[in-house]
């Protein structure tokens, strides 16, 4: 569907480690644009593997299980709408 455009990209990324564990933080920026005439409903579904928390995120999310989360958006006809968020992982 060319008239839904999709963007991720990792914004930030920091790495830390100790004796006893490692900590990876990371921060995601994804761009949704609708081009179709009529408002769509996009679902998002982000993998995240292993202990992992969400420190931050600026829409609404549900867990679907253990290792995803989902972003429901909607967007009206030639809007744009960026989501961002930052994930803990634990290892």
């Amino acid at each position: 569907a060319f008239n839904l455009i999709g963007e991720r990209v990792l914004v930030n990324q920091d790495r830390t480690q100790d004796v006893q564990n490692r900590v990876f933080t990371d921060t995601y920026k994804i761009s949704l644009t609708n081009r179709k005439a009529e408002p769509v409903t996009i679902f998002v579904i982000e993998h995240l593997p292993g202990d992992w928390e969400i420190l931050s995120a600026t829409a609404e999310y549900s867990m679907l299980d253990n290792s995803r989360i989902e972003f429901e958006v909607m967007l009206e006809p030639d809007e744009t709408r960026d989501i961002e968020y930052t994930v803990e992982y634990h290892y």
